[in-house]
């Protein structure tokens, strides 16, 4: 099979051709022009593969940057659901021992003392650790993070365990105790923390709650990656004229958390029954999440069954050969989050618009991401419906939001990384909140 480079976009094959070149130029002119000290960085963890993507982003540029990971977690969350390249032959990524919860609280465990020292002697090479996840393990094994950057349950979930009703996962409430105490040191003594938070209430709160500011930014979640042009498992998409898309986690009715996937399907359903004028539109929703089965069960409530298509979770690489075959996608329908994260950036980087919740409950704040605002299952169908009426607005819309990652997710947001990176290596002792990194935090 002919493989090319895959921008992520819908203009052909010419267009690829011509941003590989251009991508590559731009490398070896930046490396040319600058002289970056040498520096070790390390991040830990791999939520989303979002760690994968920074580090990727960060050896472009010159940073000695590695991965290591947990040998067990959820298959989308290792590389080789991100990168079509032998993950192998990668000398950067690097595999550490899994935790569980018992073991991490018996003091006499053998296997959590060598899994310490292992990973002490490791990170110790590093100039700088940035972690994700349960820091309440690095925190209770005496090891220093540097900059914390949160995927949501990590800063409002692990630190309040008790309010989210979760206690089905950690069966024994002391334990659960335990990590939210050293999940919050953990994030207390950090020197940094890096989330777009300003868009999202759960988070900001979170963080305002134990005293800290952060730095309001996105995390760089998609790197462009070589992958095959032709994909037989989404050939079913030729036949539909109009394809609307959702690959986020189904979690609405008994969840933790609140996606708005009825909210989806309820709109869509009222687009099909109402408004449609196309021969032969498609909904693809993924098998993905706690609440499949409730969705697929609305489905067929609505009876629309026929304008569903339910494809088994897959890897990240694998989504985007579908998702460039998509004419808009849906994000999340959650008034106290902005529709921002791993689906809304990944169809962005397709150059693709996104219909989601634009405004946040009970806040005046602004923000530029240029996504369709809807919350209301009306709302929802209305927006398809302007898609249907007026689809060259859309692509321009979609052109805005690949222009919005190129700066805000893409290589533009790592020249803010560099930046903090610097800082952080020049004053060695300085927290965000110190006069020297002050200027970085979020004034909003």
């Amino acid at each position: 099979m002919r493989v090319q480079f895959n921008r992520f976009v819908l203009d052909g094959e010419v267009r690829d051709q011509l941003f590989l070149r251009s991508y590559s130029h731009h490398l070896r002119c930046f490396k040319k022009a600058q002289k970056v000290p040498p520096m070790k960085v390390a991040f830990v963890n791999n939520m989303n593969n979002n760690f994968f993507s920074i580090v990727r982003y960060l050896r472009d540029r010159g940073i000695d940057a590695h991965l290591f990971i947990f040998d067990k977690i959820y298959d989308g969350f290792f590389p080789e659901a991100d990168t079509f390249e032998e993950v192998s032959s990668l000398n950067y990524i690097h595999l550490i021992s899994q935790i569980s919860f018992r073991d991490f609280f018996n003091p006499f465990s053998i296997k959590v003392s060598r899994a310490i020292k292992k990973l002490k002697k490791e990170l110790s090479e590093f100039d700088l650790v940035f972690v994700c996840g349960m820091v309440a393990f690095f925190e209770r094994a005496g090891i220093k993070t540097d900059v914390f950057i949160p995927y949501g349950g990590d800063v409002y979930q692990l630190t309040d365990l008790f309010n989210y009703s979760i206690k089905k996962y950690f069966p024994y409430s002391s334990m659960m105790r335990y990590i939210e105490k050293y999940q919050r040191q953990a994030i207390q003594k950090t020197r940094a923390i890096i989330s777009f938070a300003s868009q999202d209430l759960k988070i900001r709160d979170a963080i305002l709650n134990m005293g800290r500011q952060w730095i309001d930014w996105s995390m760089p979640m998609s790197y462009p990656v070589m992958s095959p042009d032709n994909v037989e498992q989404w050939s079913f998409l030729k036949k539909h004229d109009f394809v609307v898309f959702s690959h986020m986690r189904h979690t609405w009715k008994t969840g933790t958390d609140y996606n708005g996937n009825d909210r989806a399907i309820r709109g869509y359903a009222q687009f099909i029954k109402n408004e449609s004028r196309y021969n032969n539109p498609i909904f693809v929703l993924f098998e993905y999440g706690c609440d499949v089965t409730a969705s697929k069960e609305l489905v067929k409530e609505l009876d629309i069954e026929k304008y569903v298509c339910w494809v088994p979770a897959m890897q990240r690489k694998h989504i985007y050969a579908g998702l460039k075959r998509a004419n808009v996608v849906l994000g999340i329908f959650n008034e106290k989050v902005i529709s921002i994260g791993g689906v809304t950036y990944e169809a962005f980087s397709c150059e693709l618009p996104v219909i989601g919740c634009a405004k946040l409950q009970q806040t005046e704040d602004v923000h530029d991401l240029p996504l369709i605002h809807a919350f209301e299952v009306s709302e929802i169908a209305a927006a398809l419906t302007e898609y249907q009426k007026n689809p060259g607005k859309f692509k321009h819309i979609g052109i805005q939001s690949k222009q919005w990652f190129d700066r805000n997710v893409g290589q533009g947001i790592i020249d803010r990384y560099l930046e903090l990176i610097d800082l952080l290596l020049k004053h060695k002792n300085a927290r965000q909140e110190d006069k020297e990194l002050q200027h970085l935090c979020y004034q909003g």
